[in-house]
């Protein structure tokens, strides 16, 4: 089976139970579409599952968003995994901001560099 050559993530949750989320949330909606599975499984929330050996991997979340602390869940429990990953944090900006370029500064750089990711992935795989 062929690996995946790169994985690019904006915002980033890997709870569905959003536990690692520091504000007030809803949980109900994030839970519909399980239909009573546990929320503690791989299938349903990544984080619970083995991080090892996973492609070269880009996150792209806003410090002031609601996912924000399961991305560095995820990141951090990636990396100590041994998988190849970098976490981007962008200030106070909106949930999946990069939807707004070229409207925003911030949403252009954030592709840009997401491009710049995927290109080098590419190369790399091509060796």
């Amino acid at each position: 089976m062929r690996r995946t050559t790169a994985c690019l993530l904006f915002a980033k949750t890997s709870t569905t139970d959003l536990s690692t989320n520091t504000r007030s949330f809803s949980r109900s909606p994030s839970l519909r579409y399980v239909d009573g599975a546990r929320i503690d499984q791989p299938p349903i929330s990544p984080v619970f599952g083995d991080l090892s050996n996973l492609p070269p991997t880009l996150i792209q979340v806003s410090r002031d968003e609601l996912v924000f602390g399961d991305a560095v869940r995820y990141s951090n429990k990636a990396a100590a995994a041994g998988s190849p990953i970098e976490l981007q944090v962008w200030p106070k900006l909106v949930h999946v901001f990069q939807l707004f370029g070229p409207d925003l500064l911030e949403a252009t750089d954030a592709l840009e560099l997401a491009a710049e990711f995927i290109r080098a992935q590419v190369k790399s795989e091509r060796r």
